[in-house]
């Protein structure tokens, strides 16, 4: 298991402000963190060296791409041994419209989020994921909203 990294008040500061909008300059971050920007920069490049930090991206509204549906799959796997888990996870990773998809513990394997068009999109990537290597069963369930998604501050 990993080490938790100890975050003061400002760093805390930082990664709210950071995940609110990372393109904020050195000057506005420390602005909202109430710090200077020489210590921001300090703060940013440890959170970055530490693993706190992993990336920086956009987000991308899925529905201006046409992916208005999200779509949660609770997949089971023939067997659970090591060759088949690793030979479906080696796969599962070419899918392109899988978001993200979880190694779970209790009455199935794996929970895959998976974004599409319209349910005849759905259908043609149910088809895909059935395919996979192992694949048992495949439970699909249809999101209606987002309710929320929030930010990692360590608090």
């Amino acid at each position: 298991m990993m080490e938790s990294t100890t975050l003061d008040r400002l760093d805390r500061a930082l990664l709210r402000a950071v995940q609110r909008d990372a393109r904020q300059n050195l000057q506005q971050l420390a602005d909202a963190c109430a710090t200077s920007p020489s210590s921001a920069t300090r703060r940013l490049q440890r959170l970055e060296r530490e693993g706190v930090i992993t990336g920086y991206r956009a987000q991308v509204d899925p529905a201006k791409l046409g992916l208005s549906q999200d779509i949660f799959v609770e997949l089971s796997l023939t067997s659970q041994d090591q060759a088949s888990m690793e030979s479906f996870e080696q796969a599962i990773k070419q899918v392109q419209q899988v978001q993200s998809c979880w190694l779970m513990a209790g009455d199935f394997d794996y929970l895959i989020h998976v974004l599409a068009a319209n349910p005849r999109d759905y259908e043609r990537l149910h088809r895909q994921l059935s395919e996979l290597p192992h694949v048992m069963r495949l439970k699909s369930s249809f999101a209606l909203r987002r309710l929320m998604d929030r930010d990692i501050s360590g608090d």
